[in-house]
């Protein structure tokens, strides 16, 4: 059985789910990123001394900041109704997750040693293009870690072709 989060999410997608955009949904990973690092927005969502309408208020004004519409505050207003607003945390947490699954797509972080010109980024799309169906969207960062080389990086699949990943086979090998 799913949590409880991810069901509220799940449900949510399929009520809003034509109105999100990759947009939206980075805003309201910045509003989860948020909510991660100020524990006491959260702490003051489990308090009964403060009045729902309060709760709700707040939490409406935080979707303003990290504009975000209507839909969020259905949300909120959703959770509110069923004593549920300290989960709004994880639920819109996992609110990326299932709609990039959902539309198949396919988040890669490409690490490289060096900044990559957009003539080298080419192959490496298509290369992730033949491996995996869908939509995929890269994020290309520097990692000076790798020595020389890349590596593809998404919530399920990896793929490493470095210095550093040959360093680390071969200290394997030689460790058994």
């Amino acid at each position: 059985m799913l949590p409880l989060a991810q069901r509220y999410a799940i449900a949510f997608l399929n009520v809003f789910g034509d109105r999100l955009t990759l947009e939206i949904l980075h805003d309201a990973q910045d509003l989860c990123n948020f909510l991660r690092s100020n524990h006491r927005v959260t702490f003051f969502l489990k308090l009964s001394i403060l009045d729902t309408q309060t709760k709700q208020q707040g939490l409406y004004e935080l979707c303003d900041r990290f504009a975000l519409g209507e839909p969020f505050k259905k949300l909120i207003d959703l959770l509110s109704t069923h004593n549920r607003l300290p989960l709004l945390e994880a639920v819109i947490c996992h609110l990326q997750e299932e709609y990039l699954t959902r539309n198949n797509i396919h988040p890669f972080m490409v690490k490289s040693s060096r900044e990559l010109e957009p003539a080298e980024q080419e192959p490496i799309e298509q290369f992730l293009a033949r491996q995996v169906t869908g939509t995929i969207l890269c994020t290309y960062v520097v990692d000076k870690r790798l020595i020389a080389g890349i590596a593809l990086q998404s919530p399920n699949y990896f793929w490493q072709q470095s210095i550093a990943g040959q360093l680390r086979a071969m200290h394997i090998a030689l460790s058994r």
